[in-house]
């Protein structure tokens, strides 16, 4: 939500001052990241289109 124009968070309803956002939301945010890339290194959809974009080109002779 912080990537939303002020006057939309507060049309919302999700406007936290930006100490709130700065000592809570933005390290919880980092912490929570952090987490997620250590559980799940690669997703298994990246692998898989990495290795199709990475294929070669099989034609009949």
């Amino acid at each position: 939500m912080s990537l939303m124009p002020a006057w939309a968070r507060h049309l919302s309803g999700t406007y936290q001052p930006a100490a709130v956002r700065r000592l809570v939301l933005d390290p919880s945010a980092r912490l929570q990241f952090r987490l997620i890339t250590w559980a799940y290194p690669e997703l298994p959809c990246h692998e898989l289109a990495v290795a199709r974009a990475s294929a070669t080109l099989v034609t009949a002779a």
